[in-house]
């Protein structure tokens, strides 16, 4: 049984980095909890792509090379309604004078998913349907981008087998991960005025390119957990090119006030402003 029907994944940067706070303080304190007061959203958390998680990524490549945010939602049933619902929120806070983030936000991705499977660790007790709401120091994403190929159904069986079997559950039995979900990208659950409204880029290109997205749910350190994670553990050996890692890297969990990861970035006067 899944957490939820459905997901969406949003990735977002910013046009520099005097903004990082507003954006901050808006998402956060605002239109996050505007969203989770939904029927239809059964959960939502946004992680941060620091500096020093960048520098620990595995593979970085477009369109996840330069995101700094990651924001997750699930979707209770009907998802049709939930999500239709959840788009209206965001017409009508744009109408409310409430996203003035939208003139220095980047969103290099977005799409919405299915999920598939949970897992969780046998210490952590919660089961995999518990874990989302389970308090974490972070997570630690791998974006793949996978082909279908019709005409070895028995391959991608194999494939998937191996996540089921054995990838997932060796990254679960690591030190600092308390477990983990997985998803396929399905653009299906869009609405029909989703793709007129938002600007959406890095969607893979041709109908049997998809997403695979892992997300593991960290109570450990984010970066002591990816020091212990390479290419072999996130990716099948049998890949044959049918499935390619775009993104593999540590992500931490943002605290409400505590958005100064990029201030050192800043100019001197501004970094010894007050808040």
């Amino acid at each position: 049984m899944p957490f939820a029907d459905a997901a969406f994944i949003s990735l977002a940067e910013l046009a520099a980095p005097e903004h990082h706070r507003a954006y901050n303080e808006w998402h956060h304190l605002d239109h996050l909890p505007e969203n989770l007061a939904l029927p239809g959203v059964r959960w939502g958390q946004r992680w941060v792509r620091t500096p020093a998680c960048r520098d620990a990524s595995l593979v970085s490549d477009d369109p996840f090379s330069t995101f700094e945010y990651l924001t997750l939602y699930w979707f209770r049933p009907p998802v049709v309604e939930s999500i239709a619902a959840w788009s209206d929120l965001a017409d009508r806070s744009f109408q409310w004078g409430r996203r003035q983030e939208l003139a220095w936000t980047i969103r290099p991705y977005m799409g919405f998913l299915r999920p598939i499977l949970g897992y969780a660790a046998p210490r952590v007790d919660v089961s995999p349907q518990v874990l989302p709401l389970r308090p974490n120091r972070g997570a630690y994403v791998v974006a793949t981008e996978v082909t279908d190929d019709a005409a070895d159904r028995a391959a991608v069986e194999r494939r998937n087998r191996w996540y089921d079997r054995e990838g997932l559950p060796a990254l679960i039995a690591r030190d600092g991960v308390a477990g983990g979900w997985t998803f396929n990208g399905d653009e299906t659950l869009a609405p029909a005025v989703w793709a007129q409204r938002e600007q959406r880029r890095g969607a893979p290109e041709g109908g049997a390119t998809s997403l695979r997205l892992t997300v593991l749910f960290l109570d450990g350190d984010p970066h002591e957990v990816a020091s212990t994670i390479g290419l072999d553990d996130v990716l099948a050996a049998d890949a044959d090119g049918r499935e390619s890692v775009r993104f593999a890297g540590p992500l931490e969990t943002i605290e409400a006030w505590s958005y100064d990861w990029f201030d050192a970035t800043l100019p001197f006067e501004a970094r010894t402003q007050d808040p």
